[in-house]
C-alpha cells in the first residue's frame, strides 16, 4: 500500500444497481434501493493525511461497511484534478516518492463486487522540508497558537485529534486507549 505508481487516469462511475422486481438501474450511490439491496460502498470518513518524511505522506481513514477495498487519489490543490494514486485493503495508505515540503490533496473511495462509490472530502498533508540544504523552515512568530493535529497509528487503526500549542512550545501526547490526551 505504498507510493502512487502513475496508475490509470480513468474516471470511475458511481453506481447502484436494482436486481429487485422494479428492474433497472438508480444513479449514483443511494446506500438504499428496494431491489435487491446491491449497492456499492458509503463514502469514507475521517480522512487523514500527514507527513511522515521529506518524500512520504500517510493517509489514514474510517473503515466503510460492505468495502472490500479503498482507491486513493492525490490532487494538487483542493478544488483540482484528483488523479488515481493506489489502491488498499487496510484503512491507511503511505504514498511515497514525493518531493519535499510540498503539499498534497488525498480523497479516498471504497469498492465492493459491485463498484466504487463516492469520493471522499478531501483532507491534504504535506511533506517535510529537505533535511540537505534544499530549504529552510520558517521560525514561529513569539506567541503564536498553532493548531496541530496529531495521528497516533498501528497497523489495524489509527485515532487523531487537533491540540492547540503554542510556538516553540514542548508537548507530550498520550494515547489511553480511546482517545489522545496532551500533557
Amino acid at each position: 500500500m505504498t507510493g502512487c505508481d502513475g496508475g490509470p487516469e480513468e474516471t470511475y462511475n458511481t453506481t447502484t444497481w436494482d436486481n429487485g422486481d422494479t428492474g433497472g438501474y438508480t444513479g449514483g450511490n443511494t446506500g438504499d434501493n428496494t431491489g435487491g439491496g446491491i449497492t456499492v460502498p458509503s463514502a469514507p470518513t475521517g480522512v487523514t493525511a500527514f507527513g511522515r518524511s521529506s518524500s512520504t505522506i500517510y493517509v489514514g481513514w474510517n473503515s466503510v461497511s460492505g468495502a472490500t477495498g479503498y482507491y486513493i487519489y492525490r490532487g494538487s490543490s483542493s478544488s483540482g484534478t484528483y488523479s488515481y494514486c493506489g489502491t488498499s485493503t487496510l484503512t491507511y495508505y503511505i504514498d511515497t516518492g514525493l518531493l519535499a515540503g510540498t503539499r498534497y490533496y488525498y480523497r479516498v473511495s471504497a469498492y465492493n463486487s459491485y463498484g466504487e462509490g463516492f469520493q471522499s472530502v478531501y483532507d491534504y498533508g504535506m511533506t517535510d522540508y529537505s533535511s540537505g540544504g534544499g530549504g529552510t523552515v520558517p521560525s514561529a512568530p513569539a506567541g503564536k497558537k498553532y493548531r496541530v493535529n496529531v495521528l497516533i497509528s498501528t497497523s489495524t487503526s489509527y485515532n487523531s485529534d487537533w491540540f492547540d500549542v503554542s510556538a516553540n512550545q514542548t508537548v507530550t501526547v498520550r494515547f489511553t486507549g480511546t482517545s489522545l490526551v496532551i500533557q
